[in-house]
């Protein structure tokens, strides 16, 4: 017996074909893009941009703290035909005749390392962890023992060396967590945003950014030279830089890398307005009018 394709079947079938739009995570990119030496790009009678023919040159993979199988095992070519097509659809196109090619562009990778000090309890914005109190003093009045509680507003001690000692480590170890988280700012971009928030260091802006730079970060530096300038005259003239970073915890490198290149794109070339942040490019499905064909029951013989 014939009939039409149950609902429920169709349900099914819209079902299976969604998990990839509804199961994309929400992972955000920053991106820091900057211009130089007055480049700018030329604009066509269509809108789009002059093509310029670039040749790929190798930064590396930068030293991490902790070893990452994932990032260590990705090739540099790996990394270049990742980011090939999407240059390529800013206008940026892989040439390989140095006679024509417009741009140098290199590529750093790397990833960032959780501070060790914030698993050690070192809180940004709260009071270092502390050892136990030492017990009481005692008072000799006469001959009475009088024991009095350290913490007593009237006639508490002066800190021990012991305690004095610690404070000292605490404050060297949250200095040193300040550098770090200075130091890993200017690498990823976040170096304006970073100085602008310290300025508050107990303000939730700050307090976020910390934390956003102490979570481990997988980054790309792309770095544009002129060329013929470097190949003919061996200078260097630096025209366009972006870095672009996402979270590492839950990713590979492979697909943090696709990820970020395709939400970071739009900036190749361009700068931004300080520190951007950038949720997964946007998509479109449309569904058209079903059209079924006859659908047998089970066991029906055509």
């Amino acid at each position: 017996m014939k009939s039409r394709l149950p609902f429920a079947l169709l349900g099914a079938v819209l079902a299976a074909a969604l998990p990839r739009i509804l199961a994309a995570e929400d992972e955000i990119t920053a991106v820091s893009a900057s211009v130089y030496n007055g480049y700018q790009r030329t604009l066509l009678a269509d809108g789009s941009f002059k093509p310029e023919l670039i040749a790929f040159g190798e930064g590396g993979l930068a030293a991490t703290a902790s070893k990452d199988p994932d990032l260590e095992g990705m090739s540099f070519p790996q990394i270049a035909r990742t980011l090939a097509p999407a240059l390529a659809r800013q206008g940026y196109v892989s040439n390989p005749d140095p006679e024509k090619t417009d741009l140098l562009v290199m590529v750093y990778w790397g990833g960032t390392a959780t501070d060790s000090r914030t698993a050690a309890g070192f809180a940004m914005g709260a009071a270092p962890m502390r050892p136990p109190p030492p017990p009481p003093r005692v008072i000799a009045v006469g001959r009475v023992r009088v024991y009095v509680p350290n913490n007593a507003p009237a006639s508490a001690p002066p800190p021990s060396p012991d305690q004095g000692a610690y404070d000292t480590m605490a404050s060297m170890q949250n200095r040193e967590r300040d550098r770090d988280n200075q130091r890993t700012a200017h690498l990823l971009g976040y170096g304006d945003a970073f100085e602008r928030a310290s300025r508050q260091p107990n303000g939730r802006t700050y307090l976020d950014l910390v934390d956003e730079l102490e979570d481990p970060r997988y980054y790309v530096i792309l770095q544009a030279y002129d060329f013929r300038l470097l190949w003919k005259e061996k200078k260097h003239r630096l025209l366009w830089e972006t870095r672009f970073s996402i979270r590492a915890r839950g990713h590979a490198f492979d697909g943090a890398l696709n990820a970020m290149t395709l939400a970071a794109a739009r900036h190749f070339g361009r700068a931004t307005s300080g520190l951007d942040r950038l949720g997964p490019p946007a998509g479109e499905v449309k569904l058209g009018d079903p059209v079924f064909k006859e659908y047998l029951e089970p066991g029906a013989k055509p």
